[in-house]
């Protein structure tokens, strides 16, 4: 997702709940207590997830290249990528995930919601013991 402030309560109200909501833990990289080089730590963390949340929401600045680069790398290796976006932010995606079906959301309760129930479609109940 696009690290900006302006995306704090979308991330608190909407995508952290609703992982959690589904079983799951979720992973915000720039949580992420240690650091060292923030590339190579989402790629290692794409590569030990059960799936990959993109919500490719952007500012009047244009898309998030990052974003783009992470649900591709996780597609690649085969994970499920959940595509969400902030609804007046859709019509400004380009072709290449206009394709995959996003959760569009007005709020981040809604977000929520939706993304809990696609991510139980989707994946299903983590295996016991694993999230």
């Amino acid at each position: 997702m696009w690290f900006d402030p302006r995306m704090d309560n979308a991330y608190r109200n909407g995508i952290e709940p609703g992982v959690r909501d589904a079983g799951f833990v979720p992973i915000r990289i720039d949580e992420k207590k240690d650091a060292i080089r923030i590339d190579d730590d989402i790629i290692t963390a794409i590569k030990e997830s059960r799936f990959v949340v993109a919500d490719m929401t952007h500012g009047s600045d244009g898309v998030r290249g990052s974003v783009y680069f992470e649900a591709g790398f996780a597609r690649g290796r085969g994970l499920e990528v959940i595509y969400c976006c902030r609804r007046d932010c859709i019509g400004g995606l380009p072709f290449d995930t206009r394709q995959y079906h996003h959760i569009a959301w007005d709020t981040p309760q809604e977000l929520r919601k939706e993304l809990a129930e696609r991510i139980r479609a989707r994946i299903g109940l983590p295996a016991a013991g694993v999230t």
